[in-house]
């Protein structure tokens, strides 16, 4: 459960992800794919963001650390200009 919001959910798993889950809305999760294990996931204390360690020494011999946002899943992008009309 995040600390920022009690909406959200990080979970990894043996198949290479990390979901981010919508409490509100549990049909389904968005999901992050990687090529390593994903060894850990913990949230940050005071942001929408997660933070990922993956075990890629099967491939590179290195371990990676990723940040993940939730905000790059819950926003959608759209225009700030709806209608524009021309006189």
């Amino acid at each position: 459960m995040s600390p920022a919001s009690e909406t959200y959910l990080v979970s990894s798993a043996l198949d290479k992800t990390v979901k981010f889950w919508d409490l509100n809305d549990t049909t389904a999760p968005h999901s992050i794919h990687r090529r390593g294990l994903v060894n850990d996931v913990a949230w940050m204390q005071h942001w929408l963001c997660a933070v990922a360690v993956y075990d890629e020494s099967y491939m590179t011999s290195q371990t990676t650390v990723a940040l993940h946002s939730v905000r790059d899943y819950i926003f959608q992008p759209g225009s700030f200009i709806s209608n524009v009309k021309s006189s």
